[in-house]
């Protein structure tokens, strides 16, 4: 990745995974300002290697920018979450940017999986994450919005929430996805048909076929029967797909992306559940 001014953001960083003696490690760690990484830790019950981002602000707040680099070499495995969730608090004078770009070596696995974006009254946040993947390289990307507390109660009193990911194989734009929510004035809206929480899970991996997703569809049916939680499963113009949830808590989102990451590393990626222990 080129090099960029770190002094304009808030908080930035910048991680290479490589494949060292059979382990990942990190080839790669540079962080400025109010993005702090864990040491590497070694993921419970897999090859791979886990990382925890921390923010000791406490919080995203007017104007500012974070940016999160990413890259694999060939083979390694690394796997990135939150220490918590981001809680995004009023935008007065500008908006909340965080851009994200992901770069994957054939061969390679990177998941990240944050906890949720928590959009408190009056705020304004803008996310962008681009993925460019080699042939033959692996990806899971998980995403999660909730409304934050306000005053009134009232549970959709932030301003906007903005979201681009855009998926690259082999230097060719494979699919680019955008959410909006644009609560109305007062907090009186009801764009997301009576739920409150939205979520996404998508993943590329080359055993991503049709029939694969509809035994991954098939699974998440079983399980989340009953639960109150309506999802749905787009697929790629690639080996991949995006599931989608709407949800009334953080816990019925939580548990829906929970299961269909749990299946899709079992049966697609071979290993067992990833136990982020927080």
């Amino acid at each position: 990745m080129p090099a960029l001014d770190a002094a304009r953001y808030t908080g930035y960083l910048r991680l290479t995974a490589c494949l060292r003696q059979g382990r990942t490690t990190l080839a790669e760690s540079i962080g400025t300002g109010a993005y702090k990484p864990s040491r590497l830790v070694e993921a419970e019950g897999a090859a791979g290697a886990l990382l925890y981002l921390m923010n000791p602000g406490g919080g995203f707040v007017d104007g500012d920018r974070y940016r999160l680099e990413i890259a694999a070499e060939a083979r390694a495995e690394l796997a990135v979450t939150t220490q918590s969730a981001t809680k995004v608090y009023k935008t007065p004078r500008d908006c909340v940017r965080s851009d994200t770009e992901i770069r994957i070596a054939a061969g390679a696995l990177v998941e990240l999986l944050p906890d949720p974006v928590i959009a408190y009254a009056d705020a304004r946040y803008f996310q962008r994450t681009r993925i460019c993947l080699e042939p033959g390289a692996s990806v899971i990307v998980a995403d999660a919005w909730t409304p934050g507390w306000s005053p009134s109660g009232a549970p959709f009193t932030y301003e906007r929430i903005d979201s681009l990911t855009e998926l690259y194989l082999d230097g060719e734009l494979k699919a680019r996805d955008r959410l909006a929510l644009v609560p109305s004035a007062g907090g009186e809206w009801d764009d997301l048909d009576g739920f409150t929480h939205y979520g996404s899970l998508l993943a590329v991996h080359e055993k991503a076929d049709a029939a694969a997703q509809d035994k991954l569809a098939q699974h998440l049916a079983e399980r989340l029967e009953g639960s109150g939680i309506r999802f749905g499963l787009t697929r790629l113009d690639m080996a991949g797909c995006m599931l989608r949830v709407m949800a009334g808590s953080t816990e019925q989102l939580r548990l829906a992306i929970d299961v269909c990451h749990g299946y899709i590393r079992r049966e697609w990626l071979g290993k067992p559940p990833l136990r982020l222990r927080k």
